[in-house]
């Protein structure tokens, strides 16, 4: 049932998202053919292939207008930065291996393409319709050209062999004459986006006096370090009809109030703003339960049943985090899944029996079988500003008993502080 509850939990998360993702406005701006820069909001969608339209407004409450790359110069949102284009696109590049000509083909086409450096050295990336990526440098003359990439088959007597037209790398050469050491780096440059932005960058750091006015961030996913620390509020349930286990599912087990602490990794997904990431959390967690029966007939016989239990966890904590933009930092839900193992635990029961012959104290264990690994769902609600965050989080687990007879819960509450180090790519 905990899976069941977890699982709808992130289906909400995962559907809420997908039925605005197409819709979401965030803040960016447009230019205009004329040069002016309008601020406003821009549809924002999640862009794997680059956009044939935008969509954008001045104020939220106003009807958007659709723009096609012939009818504004440039767009901002998101962190990305597209302008309008007319290229020469290759139709048969990349891993269309299905030719036997190392020749490329090429068709007029009006798109938007990513700006991925500017300055005296340009670098633009356009994905199509058919999911392939292509790159564009540009002459003197501000004209666009395709770098060159193209897989195909060639005949050696009989056996077909898979070859590459690489052209794009002698291009690369003589873009970069400026600086002849990067022509060995050039050899080696991968026809993908991080390879490409590496290259440019070597370029930068190659001639210091060089114009790099816009650089994209590469789009990577981001690992977040932290610590954490905090509070939590344990309740231990024990639910059975047989006699045997009275001591535990009668007695009354208080709520135990601990230390929790731990280091997180977080992995932030580079799509959607950086809206999505998974988190993972190796924590320290312990609780202490006491419960008691109590069975009175009067002062010379009666009967008093205190079970303790005392257990120090480690946990993996691996959560499903969405984030909610807010004015200086976010808010953000998670929901996801914990498992524990326990280190060390204490399980006794003492029984004191006051009788006819008089008052006698029994200790033995509470439990004979113990469950030393649990498993819960986890869902939780926060707030972050800069590096800092607090969480407030549920937990649910099955608990300690491996009895079929004897079922076991732990409820759990937490209050999360947590510091995230600077990111590391």
């Amino acid at each position: 049932m905990r899976y069941y509850y977890c699982g709808l939990i992130i289906y909400f998360l995962l559907s809420w998202h997908t039925s605005q993702a197409q819709e979401i406005f965030q803040k960016g701006y447009i230019i205009t053919l004329r040069g002016d820069t309008i601020n406003g909001l821009v549809a924002a969608g999640k862009w794997k292939r680059n956009p044939k339209t935008v969509s954008f407004k001045k104020l939220l409450q106003e009807q958007s207008k659709s723009f096609d790359p012939l009818s504004i110069q440039r767009f901002y949102v998101g962190d990305r930065l597209y302008v309008g284009a007319v290229v020469q696109r290759s139709t048969n590049s990349g891993s269309d291996a299905n030719k036997i000509s190392p020749e490329v083909e090429y068709q007029k086409d009006t798109v938007f393409l990513q700006v991925m450096i500017e300055g005296n050295k340009n670098l633009y990336h356009l994905n199509d319709e058919d999911g392939r990526d292509h790159f564009f440098i540009t002459d003197d003359e501000g004209n666009y050209q395709a770098l060159i990439y193209k897989f195909y088959y060639f005949d050696d007597d009989g056996e077909q062999k898979l070859l590459a037209n690489d052209q794009y790398r002698r291009q690369l050469i003589r873009y970069f004459s400026g600086c002849p050491p990067l022509s060995k780096v050039i050899l080696k440059t991968k026809y993908k986006t991080t390879d490409l932005l590496e290259l440019f960058n070597k370029y930068f750091r190659c001639d210091e006096g060089a114009d790099k006015s816009y650089i994209q961030e590469q789009d990577i996913s981001w690992i977040y370090p932290g610590l954490i620390i905090g509070f939590s509020h344990t309740k231990l349930i024990f639910k059975s009809d047989h006699p045997y286990f009275d001591h535990l599912s009668k007695a009354d087990f208080k709520p135990s109030y601990n230390i929790t602490a731990g280091i997180q990794a977080d992995l932030i997904f580079p799509t959607n703003k950086r809206l999505w990431s998974i988190n993972n959390e190796l924590m320290y967690y312990a609780f202490n339960a006491k419960g008691t029966l109590s069975r009175y007939v009067n002062e010379e016989q009666y009967k008093n049943i205190y079970s303790t239990f005392d257990f120090r966890y480690l946990k993996l904590n691996t959560l499903l985090k969405y984030k909610i933009e807010a004015h200086k930092g976010y808010f953000f839900l998670n929901g996801g899944f914990s498992n524990a193992v326990a280190f060390e635990k204490t399980n006794n029961k003492l029984v004191e029996e006051m009788d006819f012959y008089g008052l006698t104290f029994t200790e033995t264990k509470a439990m004979d079988r113990i469950r030393r690994y649990e498993q819960a769902y986890v869902i939780g609600l926060g707030g972050n500003v800069g590096q800092v965050s607090v969480e407030a989080r549920f937990e649910k687990g099955n608990g300690i008993s491996k009895y079929i007879a004897l079922q076991s819960k732990t409820t759990k509450y937490h209050l999360l502080l947590r510091y995230q180090f600077k990111k590391k790519k």
